[in-house]
């Protein structure tokens, strides 16, 4: 049997209920944000692709301190079963926080030009939700036509 004892006193109280938003807010609130601060359009961009996408049925999210965070449920709690995506200027990169009750967190820190590759893996490996990344925002690095299966 596994053991799900918190490792952090603080995971006992598994998060706090989260209130989600439409993407589309989300996606105007860093927008804003980013008209204010340049240095942050890299973080608006990411979330419009998510707004502007089929994934924005699939996922829930909400607006954090630096970014968002989301889960394959609408009434996720803060700790249990998130990922949280932050954006850092410094650096200009993304780090990708996959949350659970548990403790056994998974992060992951990635240039912006790669995020939108990351997004995908942790949703395949962690939600089951299967996104194909739009072509302007991927990361190709040759001449190649793009994989025609499906992943």
């Amino acid at each position: 049997m596994k053991d799900i004892t918190p490792k952090r006193e603080r995971e006992a109280w598994r998060g706090k209920p989260t209130q989600t938003e439409p993407w589309e807010k989300i996606a105007a609130y860093w927008s804003n944000f980013a008209a204010d601060m340049p240095q942050l359009e890299p973080l608006h961009r990411f979330v419009q692709t998510i707004a502007s996408s089929p994934l924005s049925s699939s996922v829930f999210g909400r607006i954090t301190w630096h970014g968002i965070a989301l889960s394959d449920t609408p009434d996720f709690r803060s700790t249990d079963n998130t990922l949280e995506i932050d954006y850092f200027t410094p650096g200009g990169h993304f780090e990708f926080r996959h949350r659970t009750f548990s403790g056994n967190d998974d992060r992951k820190m990635v240039k912006a030009s790669e995020a939108l590759e990351t997004l995908r893996l942790f949703l395949k490996y962690k939600y089951g939700v299967l996104i194909k990344i739009p072509e302007a925002e991927s990361t190709r690095r040759d001449d190649r036509p793009p994989c025609t299966h499906a992943t």
